[in-house]
Formats: structure tokens, C-alpha cells, sequence
């Protein structure tokens, strides 16, 4: 595919970044070949196909301005003013070698096919020198394992036949037969042909069940094929490939093997390709023709990278940290600077990076945040998810434990690990069953990660297909593998480390304490040996250590994290071998240290371990206990010789050094900067707006009536459901913790509470990956009861006082030791089961999309609060938080110190994840701007005004069911401390001492109307309310709208009397209805409603609130006067608060 043309950008500060490849901003490329149809021929081609502006040929192009001769001998004279020459090799004829060295000083440049090569030339003193080895067909030259089978079938199936049509799926296997009744074609071979035939194959297979021979182990033997066999008839006497008789499971491992020992070869040249011998001489003709010229490998960076770490890595310094920090040391001994930093919003200040590379898929809503963080502000990503195949995860966070934990027998133990060994087969990407997810909501993490980067660093091919396994498509993917400072590993003393701590011969484990790591199983293993066990590492999980040590025999040593790496690398050389028989892993870096030590290696065969290590190491399931310790003791009985150790050693430094890694990352980066463009993530449409309707829902799940925040809530949603009605809605639901999409609709009806606390939900919540779900079940293991009373019998014929009860035994004085039972013996049942019914945290939100919660449910909702957290974060949403008020935080009285600390810590949790607030009254966005000032919070203010509560408005009024006076006053409030129902009794028992002398007033009454909060209590007790009936006071605790609309027509007016409020609602209710309303001055509704029907006095003055109160019963006209003031009022509408949250910004 030819390369596309990339477009030059200068970004602020005159920061240089990458060359245009267009044609017309390059000038022409000429490749001269020496000759036809050779090699070098094709190698040219390569290039002007995949290359725009390159052309080739037999002769020269004086119209070029860059000219290449392939190879060196191609060049005659200077043609171009910039020239080009390709040195395969230098002869050892001297004329020519002088020619060969002759070219290399008349041309610009020099392109060195191998590394022998460029230095022969550094070391004749040339620079400008880069190196480009071509490429090979990776998809024409292909591995295939070629494995016959000769002889014919019988009817009784002994042959083995079902055996091989059970294998004959496995990927990357030619299969040739003889003779008839196999399961694939078979071709007749003459007896004059067969030594062809063997000759042509590369193992036989013996699949039969049961043999006399057979014959046909004899012919290929002579032949010199290996043989891959059962142990039937005279296999004991041949060496040959075992597996199990009859078993295809045992029999698919061993070809699988096969087939990864030819691939662990191929590994080496997949880097090798026709696209990067073309890629790569597409950047060396920009390099030079702007001017860079370098005679390394890495481009000296004329651009700002950061590389970003993120969640856990703060404080639990894993992998990812260190590989960083290796990276950024070593990036800087290349005379690179790479920033590094903790979240995206670290490395953006003062100017933002060009490119940021993002490291680790986990925690997943934390990786996805700061994806949408750097591509929101235009820089390029890339993405290092180090994604982890967690599909055993049940196993061994929660089965393996419990077996741990309740076993008391190792051979009780050992069952149930096999049990767990046959239910989790290593992963293959070529398998049709179901990929397991491992943690609900991994794949779609993983997904939305890889689609929103540019680039998609793998440390494997392993993780490259898990990944595509799970359904990633990323934009572009390369594979950089892992390093470590590998040097310092091969140069270890071994002595420092047995000095130290004492230890000669001993067997090493390096990791973090945890069930992933499996040192349990490793200790269980290794008990009985004579051999100390040392695992190095920080104790993650203390009751995982404790079972490490309850399996482990008294060979068992721990040693805590090692920092110094000279002292680590002595540990690693000290040790008859390593061992990391873990669950999952990325590219693990105590494998890679240990290998460039050159420590015999034991590793998993889950992950990537043996694409990594290929013969270097030997690879067991982290469940296989007795393979495990069959290893260990053949290292132990057979040590490798100091030659293998070295060859080992020398083949990790070169392929795994952290200078490798780091030079291999840089120039992705710099590929990254040339073919993606910088723009900012693109903001969704106006109508991407999601409602969170949580508060609402779970109020009308609790059957509570609408006041305050959820009055406001369903009043704006019904006007949204009016004007908007396709605006989404999701709820939180409480049981499942996961939000769930509903419609508008539903906040109508009122099946917006269906969904609240509901255990089974929309089928859309519902993820389609498969979970695993282990079951456990312990029986105790029954012996034979004749079996038992005869042991029982031989000890009391030997014991015979034990025939008497053990009290009267003590009380007789009668001594001897007295048998303790033993533990109880079990047997283990696992069973695993799948299913899709995985909840979904969130439906599919897009980055951007605005995400309005009216309510408060986080006030006091923990758990919502954190799940809130992630949806914004994870999501990329723009949060648009209703705050009414902070006055938990401002208002000192009303609240309890422990009150008001946890609001203050969910408030700012909140403020901390919002783009905007949203306020209903100028006093509130006041506060609200002096407390992010003083926490540091850079947060938005969006005012909007209240209109009235729609429930309210839509009421037919209804007389309350309970007996009310003729003529009341109306105190509509929760009842708390904040609310003052305290002072306003006081007022009201002067009034009524007034009114009784004046006489005529015994039937008017004072109403309160709301519910009794903590520390008020007593206002929802019968007996206080009939104290408080004497005084002329009814409190109506629980009545409807319908109750509370008649009650607001038909009062004389109403009172307010709150010190402090974040709005103050019941006030403008009050003139929505024609009713006069005397408050407190001091709140927001007071001093911010331009009605002359609201009577405004201080909050605390007694007498001036007693002489209003008293005015306006006694004096009607004055009532009616104010009363007509109160009808002039025209409330916002809640429509236009609608427009206000729905305008698009920017």
C-alpha cells in the first residue's frame, strides 16, 4: 500500500515538528539498480511502489534531486546534488574493496544493509550512516509443522484415529497420511518411495492406542525424523515425543508446542517487512532533505513527549512505574527529554506535549480519562494498555484461595488445584470457545482505550491478539518488546546476594505477593524439597501470604522488594533458577532480568512467556504442582553448565535491553508526530445531552413526596419531556450500581422509579461478554467404617486406657499421651459455569456529551457518588452539577460537625469531576466560588431561575383528610433545626395572647406542613403535635400535593422565617398561589424575587415578625391589598431554564 502523503504543522513557539512526504513538497527520488532481476531489483521496487515520488531503473536520473544507487557499485559519477548509496557488504578482493570504500566517501549518505557493516564503516571513519536490512513476504512465507502418519485403520479404532480427527484443528499443521481410514487425505506410497516420503516430514505420529511396534518408528528413526508417540508397544526402548495414551488434550499440547517452537524462529524477522524497508527509507530521503542528518537510529526529538502514568501507580509502584522510569532515564543517556508525569493535567502546564503516551489499561475508567484528557486538547496518544488476559481471574482470586484456606491435607489441596488445572486451558486465539472476561466491563474498557489512541503499543503478539480477540480495532499497532537494564543484570556477582543474607544454592521467585502471581502453588510445590525457596517482593495481600506460608515447607525464605539492583542482579545470578508460574502477565520484567542473568528459566504457559523466551526456559500451567516440582528438581539434580547460562545471558541483553525498548519506543513516537494530524477530540452535537435522573427516581422508588431539590428535578424534566423529548435519561440503580437509560417519558408516568432498586434490568445493561462464575464444594472424605473400628480396635488392644471416658480418665490420674485426631480429610468439586448476564456499568456514552444531574443524590450516597465519578471520568463527560446551596458548609448552626465534614468531602468529590455548576440564586454561586477558590477547584457557574413546582401546579386541590382550622397562617418546611419552626412557635404564642384579648381571632390557626427530620423528631409524634394543638398549631406531616395546593389557596398567607437558605422555594409557591409571604431577608428568594407580596424582615427580630403576623389577620384590608401584590407575580418559567441547560457552549 503506497505511503500516504502527511501535512507539516507548527504548533506555538515555533516548536518544529515533522516534514511534509508530499510529493510536491519533496523533490524527486531516484533509485539506480545495478542490475536486473536480482534481489536488489526487487528491494527497489519495494520502495517505488509503497512510496510516492520514487522512481527506479537501469540509468540515471539527472531530474532527481536525490539519487540512490542500489547497490554502491550502481554509481559512476555525481548526477544529483544529493546522493544516496546502499552497502550490502564489503569485499576481500582488494581492488574492490577499495571501490567500496571509494563510494562510501563521494556519496551523502550511506544505507548499510546489516550493523556489521555500518560499523565496519564508523570504524573507517564515515558518518551519516543509517541502517535498513530489507524485508521478507510474511505472508508468503509462512511456518507449517509437516507431521505424517503411516499405516492404515481397523475397525476396532485402535490406530487412533478419533484421536487425530480430535487435533487435526490445531493451527499451523500440514497433515499427510498413508493408507485408509484417517480423517484427511491420504496418498498411497510405493515401498521404494517411503525414505521421500519420511524425508519430507518433520515428526511422525504415532497415535494408535495399543501397538505391537510399530514398524513405521523404525523408518523414521533411520531416517533421522523424530517421532511423537504414546508409550505403546516398543516406544519405552526409542527416544520419542510423549503424551498421553489416548488423551487429546495431552496430545494437542505437544503439537501446539511443536508448532510455537517453529514460530519462536519466525519471531525474529516479523519486524522484517517490505512496508518498514519502504516506511524506513521514506523517512531517511525526508531526513535529508530537511536537513536532519544522524548517524543513529533514533531521530533527535524536535518535538515535547510525555509518557503518563495514572491510578494505583501513585502509591502501589508496580511494573508500569518502573518500565517508565527506565525508559525516561534511559531516553535522557540518548540526549532525549521526555516529561514524565502523574495524570494527563501534570504534564500540560505550562505548554501542553505534542504527544503523550499513555501507559496501562488499569484501572480502567482512570486510563480511559486521561485518553479523552489528551485528546481533547489535540495532543497525539499513544497507548501502552499492557492488556492482561484475566479470564482465570475467578479461579485464582476466589476458588484457588478457598481450597487454599480449607484444605488441611496437601494431597486434599492438590486435588482441587487439578481440579481448577483442567478448567483453565492457556489462551489461544484460534480457539472457538467463548474469551472470558475476567472483571465486568474489561473488553468495553479495553475497546473504547484502543479506539480513542492513535497508536497501540503491544509488548507481544500474544497481547495483540487477546486484544483483537476482545474485539479492539485499533487505528495502528506496532509490537515494541519489553526491556530492563539487562547489561546490569548479565554483570551480577553472585557472591553480594549469598554473602548478604547467607544462601548458597536456592531457588528464586521475584514479585509482588498476590494470588496473580500464584506463589502459593509455587510453595506447595516445592515443600519437600531440599532446597531453600526465596521469593523476593512486597506483600500485596496479606491473607494470600499467609497461605504461602502455610503451604510452604521450612525451606520457605521472604525477602521484601529490592531496590538495589546490583544486589537484585546478585540474587538472580546466586540462584539455581527462576521461577514465575503466574496467571497473567504483560511482558514480565523479573522474567527478562533473570534471563539477562542467565538464570534457568521455569515460567507460565498462560501468556507471553514463551514468545519471549522460546528453549530458554521451560513453561508449566500455574495449577501443575507435580510438573512444577518435576522441573525444579531435574535443575536441581542436573544444573546447567556455565556455557548455557551464558548463551542464555547474551541472548536476553540483545534483544531485551531497556536501551532497545527506549529506542524502539522514540521512533514510534516520531512516526506517530509525522502520520496523525494534531486536532482536538471533536465536541458531540447540541443534542448530546444525557439527563441523570437518579434523585427522582429513588424518591418515588421510596414513595416520598417532592419537595425542595426533587421538586426542582421533576418540574425541569417535564418541561425537558415537553420541549426535548428525546433527551436520554439514565438512572442509578442501587442494586446492580449500574446506570440504566430510560426515556423522558418515564419521569411523567412515573416508571422512572421502576428502575431505581430494581434486580433485574433492560435487557440493553447487559454485557455480551462471558463471565465466569466458580462454584466450590468441600466433602469430607468418608472412609470405610470396618476399615476404621479396626484401627480403632488394634489401638485400644494396644492402649487399654483409652476403653475409659477421658474426664474419668483424668480424674483417675491414669496419664499417657492421648492421640489428637487428625484434620479432616476433603475432597474438592469445582465447577465453573458461564453466562452473558454481566450488568454494564453505563450504555455507550461519547466523550463530550454533557451529563445534567438535577438532583443531590451524591449528598449522602457514597457509593453513588464513586460510580458517578467513574461514569464522568471514563466517559469523557462534560458534568453539569445542581448545587442549590453549600450550606452544610457555610452555615455553621444547623449542623453537626460530622454532618457537615461529610458534605464537605462529597461536595468537593463532586465539584472535583464537574465542568459546570449549576446555581438557582446569586448568594449560592457567591459561596460556591469562594470554596473551589479555597480548594483549588477550577469549576464553571450557570444560573438559572425556578419556576414553580410543576407537581404543585398540575394538583386538582383537595381538602387534607385531617381537620384544619377555618382561617390559618401556612408554614410550608422539612423540620430541622435550619427551618426555626422553634421561633416561629414563639412568635405565634404572642400573637395568639394578642388576638385573645382583642377577641373574634379563635378560629384562625397556624399550619405546619412538612416532614420531621433528625434531631425534630418530635413533630411527628402524636403527643407533641396535640401539645402543640392546644397552642393553636396543627402539623401535617405526610399530605399530597393535591392536600398542599388546596392548602396554599385557601391560607390567609404564609410565613418563611429560615436564617439561611440555598434558594428558599415555598416563598415563591406561596405568590404562584396569590398569597402573601412574610421571610426572612436574608435568603436567596427574598432578596432576589422582585414581588411587592413578600414581606421582608429580619430573621431574628421577634416583635417585628409578631406585629406583620398580627397586622395581616387583624387588618383585612391590608391583607387583601398585599395579597393583590402577590397575584401580580409572574414566575420564571421552567422552560427557560431548559434553554439555559441545553445551550451549546463554545
Amino acid at each position: 500500500m503506497p505511503c500516504q502523503p502527511h501535512h507539516r504543522r507548527q504548533r506555538g513557539g515555533g516548536t518544529k515538528l515533522f516534514r511534509c512526504m508530499e510529493s510536491r513538497m519533496r523533490p524527486r527520488v531516484h533509485i539506480k539498480i545495478a542490475d536486473n532481476g536480482w534481489i536488489l531489483e526487487k528491494c527497489a521496487r519495494e520502495i517505488s511502489s509503497r512510496c510516492k515520488g520514487i522512481t527506479y531503473g537501469l540509468e540515471d536520473d539527472p531530474r532527481a534531486y536525490i539519487q540512490y544507487y542500489m547497490n554502491y557499485s550502481a554509481r559512476r559519477q555525481r548526477v544529483s546534488p544529493i546522493e544516496l548509496a546502499f552497502f550490502t557488504h564489503s569485499e576481500r578482493e582488494e581492488a574492490a574493496r577499495q571501490r567500496y570504500f571509494d563510494v562510501a566517501s563521494e556519496v551523502d549518505h550511506r544505507v548499510c544493509m546489516s550493523r556489521r557493516y555500518e560499523h565496519e564503516l564508523v570504524q573507517a571513519g564515515f558518518g551519516d550512516i543509517t541502517t535498513i536490512s530489507p524485508g521478507v513476504d510474511l505472508d508468503h512465507f509462512v511456518p507449517k509443522v509437516r507431521i505424517g502418519v503411516v499405516g492404515r485403520t481397523y475397525h476396532t479404532g485402535r490406530k487412533g484415529e478419533a484421536l487425530v480427527a480430535a487435533v487435526m484443528d490445531v493451527p499451523g499443521i500440514e497433515w499427510r497420511f498413508t493408507g485408509r481410514g484417517w480423517p484427511g487425505p491420504s496418498v498411497h506410497v510405493p515401498d521404494g518411495d517411503m525414505a521421500n516420503f519420511y524425508n519430507d516430514l518433520d515428526y511422525v505420529l504415532v497415535p494408535a492406542l495399543y501397538e505391537g511396534g510399530p514398524m513405521c518408528v523404525l523408518e523414521a528413526l533411520a531416517c533421522g525424523i523424530p517421532v511423537i508417540a504414546s508409550d505403546v508397544g516398543w516406544m519405552e526402548d526409542f527416544p520419542h515425543i510423549k503424551f498421553d495414551n489416548g488423551n487429546a488434550a495431552s496430545l494437542r499440547l505437544v503439537l501446539e508446542d511443536l508448532v510455537a517452537q517453529r514460530r519462536e524462529s519466525r519471531r525474529f524477522v516479523e519486524e522484517r517487512n517490505w512496508q518498514g524497508w519502504a516506511a524506513s527509507h521514506d523517512e531517511l530521503f525526508d531526513r535529508i532533505w530537511h536537513g536532519t542528518r544522524t548517524s543513529v537510529a533514533v531521530t533527535h526529538a524536535t518535538y515535547r513527549a510525555a509518557i503518563v502514568i495514572h491510578g494505583s501507580e501513585r502509591s502501589a509502584k508496580g511494573g508500569p512505574t518502573s518500565r517508565v522510569a527506565n525508559i525516561v532515564a534511559t531516553a535522557a543517556d540518548m540526549g532525549e527529554d521526555i516529561i514524565q508525569g502523574f495524570g494527563i493535567d501534570s504534564v500540560c502546564e505550562p505548554v501542553s506535549p505534542d504527544i503523550a503516551h499513555i501507559f496501562n489499561s488499569w484501572p480502567l475508567h482512570s486510563a480511559i480519562e486521561q485518553l479523552i484528557g489528551a485528546k481533547r486538547r489535540g495532543i497525539r496518544t499513544v497507548y501502552s494498555p499492557i492488556a492482561l488476559n484475566l479470564s482465570a481471574m475467578n479461579f485464582y482470586q476466589q476458588a484457588l484461595p478457598q481450597i487454599l484456606h480449607e484444605a488441611e491435607h496437601v494431597a486434599d489441596a492438590k486435588q482441587g488445584i487439578a481440579e481448577i488445572r483442567a478448567l483453565t486451558p492457556p489462551f489461544s486465539a484460534d480457539s472457538a470457545e467463548p474469551l472470558i472476561e475476567g472483571v465486568p466491563g474489561h473488553f468495553d474498557a479495553l475497546r473504547r482505550g484502543v479506539a480513542l489512541a492513535d497508536h497501540i503499543i503491544c509488548l507481544s503478539e500474544y497481547e495483540k491478539a487477546f486484544l483483537e480477540a476482545v474485539g479492539c480495532r485499533p487505528a495502528a499497532l506496532s509490537i515494541v518488546r519489553n526491556g530492563v537494564d539487562a547489561q546490569t543484570m548479565a554483570d551480577g556477582d553472585a557472591s553480594l546476594f549469598r554473602e548478604k543474607f547467607g544462601l548458597d544454592r536456592f531457588i528464586l521467585s521475584v514479585g509482588r505477593i498476590e494470588p496473580r502471581k500464584n506463589q502459593a502453588i509455587l510453595a506447595l510445590a516445592l515443600r519437600d524439597l531440599k532446597i531453600p525457596l526465596v521469593c523476593i517482593g512486597h506483600v500485596g495481600h496479606p491473607d494470600y501470604f499467609n497461605q504461602v506460608r502455610k503451604w510452604a515447607g521450612s525451606n520457605f525464605i521472604h525477602i521484601d522488594r529490592i531496590e538495589d539492583r546490583q544486589l537484585l542482579a546478585s540474587a538472580y545470578k546466586a540462584a539455581a533458577c527462576f521461577i514465575l508460574n503466574s496467571w497473567a502477565e504483560g511482558a514480565p520484567l523479573a522474567a527478562l532480568e533473570a534471563a539477562a542473568a542467565g538464570t534457568p528459566l521455569i515460567l507460565s504457559n498462560m501468556a507471553s512467556e514463551r514468545e519471549y523466551f522460546g528453549s530458554f526456559a521451560d513453561y508449566v500451567h500455574p495449577c501443575d504442582v507435580s510438573g512444577l516440582a518435576t522441573l525444579v528438581k531435574a535443575k536441581i539434580d542436573c544444573p546447567e553448565p556455565e556455557a548455557q547460562r551464558a548463551e542464555r545471558s547474551a541472548f536476553a541483553v540483545a534483544r531485551y535491553d531497556i536501551s532497545r525498548h527506549t529506542r524502539d519506543t522514540l521512533n514510534l513516537y516520531a512516526r506517530v508526530l509525522r502520520d496523525v494530524d494534531a486536532k482536538p477530540l471533536e465536541m458531540p452535537a447540541e443534542s448530546s445531552i444525557v439527563v441523570d435522573a437518579t434523585h427522582l427516581a429513588h424518591q418515588l422508588a421510596n414513595g416520598q413526596h417532592l419537595t425542595g431539590v426533587t421538586a426542582v428535578e421533576y418540574s425541569v424534566l417535564k418541561a425537558v419531556a415537553e420541549t426535548r423529548p428525546d433527551t436520554p435519561v439514565i438512572v442509578w440503580n442501587s442494586v446492580h450500581r449500574a446506570y440504566v437509560p430510560c426515556l423522558i417519558q418515564d419521569v411523567a408516568n412515573g416508571s422512572i422509579a421502576n428502575v431505581a432498586k430494581s434486580d433485574r434490568l433492560p435487557d440493553g445493561c447487559y454485557s455480551r461478554a462471558v463471565q465466569a462464575q466458580v462454584a466450590i464444594v468441600a466433602r469430607p472424605v468418608k472412609a470405610r467404617i470396618w476399615r476404621r473400628l479396626g484401627r480403632k480396635l488394634r489401638h485400644m488392644a494396644k492402649n487399654p486406657r483409652t476403653l475409659l471416658p477421658r474426664g474419668l480418665r483424668k480424674r483417675l490420674g491414669i496419664g499417657g499421651a492421648v492421640a489428637v485426631p487428625s484434620p479432616a480429610r476433603k475432597r474438592f468439586a469445582v465447577a465453573s459455569s458461564l453466562t452473558a448476564d454481566s450488568v454494564r456499568p453505563w450504555p455507550e456514552l461519547e466523550p463530550g456529551t454533557r451529563l445534567l444531574l438535577l438532583g443531590q443524590p451524591w449528598i449522602s450516597n457514597a457509593r453513588m457518588l464513586s460510580d458517578l465519578s467513574a461514569l464522568v471520568r471514563a466517559n469523557g463527560l462534560l458534568l453539569w452539577a445542581h448545587v442549590p446551596d453549600i450550606l452544610y458548609v457555610t452555615d455553621r448552626t444547623s449542623f453537626d460537625e460530622a454532618t457537615r465534614g461529610r458534605f464537605r468531602e462529597n461536595v468537593t468529590r463532586l465539584l472535583g469531576i464537574a465542568d459546570t455548576v449549576i446555581t438557582i440564586s446569586d448568594q449560592a454561586a457567591r459561596d460556591i466560588a469562594c470554596f473551589t477558590a479555597l480548594c483549588g477547584i477550577s469549576v464553571k457557574t450557570k444560573r438559572i431561575r425556578l419556576g414553580p413546582n410543576e407537581e404543585l401546579v398540575e394538583a386538582d386541590p383537595t381538602p387534607p383528610a385531617f381537620a384544619i382550622p377555618s382561617r390559618y397562617i401556612l408554614y410550608v418546611s422539612s423540620m430541622n433545626a435550619r427551618k426555626r419552626h422553634d421561633f416561629i412557635r414563639e412568635v405565634w404564642r404572642d400573637v395568639r395572647g394578642d388576638l385573645a384579648e382583642r377577641g373574634g381571632y379563635s378560629d384562625v390557626g397556624l399550619i405546619f406542613v412538612g416532614t420531621a427530620q433528625r434531631g425534630f423528631e418530635r413533630y411527628g409524634e402524636d403527643s407533641f403535635k396535640n401539645d402543640l394543638r392546644e397552642e393553636g398549631i396543627s402539623v401535617l406531616n405526610d399530605i399530597s400535593s393535591r392536600e398542599l395546593a388546596y392548602l396554599y389557596r385557601n391560607t390567609m398567607f404564609t410565613v418563611y422565617p429560615p436564617r439561611a437558605e440555598g434558594w428558599g422555594m415555598p416563598p415563591v409557591e406561596s405568590l404562584y398561589f396569590g398569597k402573601a409571604c412574610i421571610v426572612s431577608d436574608i435568603i436567596p428568594s427574598a432578596e432576589e424575587v422582585n414581588s411587592k407580596g413578600l414581606i421582608r424582615l429580619p430573621a431574628d427580630d421577634h416583635i417585628e415578625w409578631r406585629e406583620a403576623i398580627l397586622k395581616l389577620i387583624a387588618d383585612e384590608s391590608a391583607l387583601t391589598k398585599i395579597c393583590e401584590e402577590a397575584k401580580k407575580f409572574r414566575s420564571a418559567s421552567w422552560r427557560d431554564a431548559v434553554n439555559i441547560l441545553f445551550v451549546r457552549e463554545g
